[in-house]
């Protein structure tokens, strides 16, 4: 003959209950990971967006040339901007370090 366990009602029902605490803050982590990482790309984009439009009020193109205003910053907190024709080819400014520009030679936009 089979002897059914019995288990207690409150053991039963704290184990149910710390599973599924368990459970719902596996999906909290996930979700605020994965809102923060969405937010931080958002506000990086934004930033981006808003330096390169200031660049862009700092560059004039007429009848095809390129002419660069005396404001432009081409380093600002340690970030070093460089300047590109419509080809992908170097315009104004400096590599910080020469191995890209011989990578990006290769690589055109």
């Amino acid at each position: 003959m089979k002897q059914n366990k019995k288990i207690a009602i409150t053991h039963y029902i704290s184990i149910r209950f710390s599973a599924i605490i368990f459970i719902m803050a596996a999906i909290m982590i996930l979700f605020i990971s994965y809102f923060s990482n969405k937010t931080i790309y958002f506000d990086i984009r934004r930033q981006i967006r808003k330096e390169t439009h200031y660049d862009f009020l700092n560059i004039d193109i007429r009848n095809g040339k390129i002419f660069v205003n005396k404001n432009f910053i081409f380093e600002e907190d340690h970030v070093q901007k460089i300047i590109l024709d419509s080809q992908g080819d170097f315009f104004r400014g400096h590599y910080p370090d020469k191995k890209l520009k011989n990578i990006w030679s290769y690589v055109k936009i």
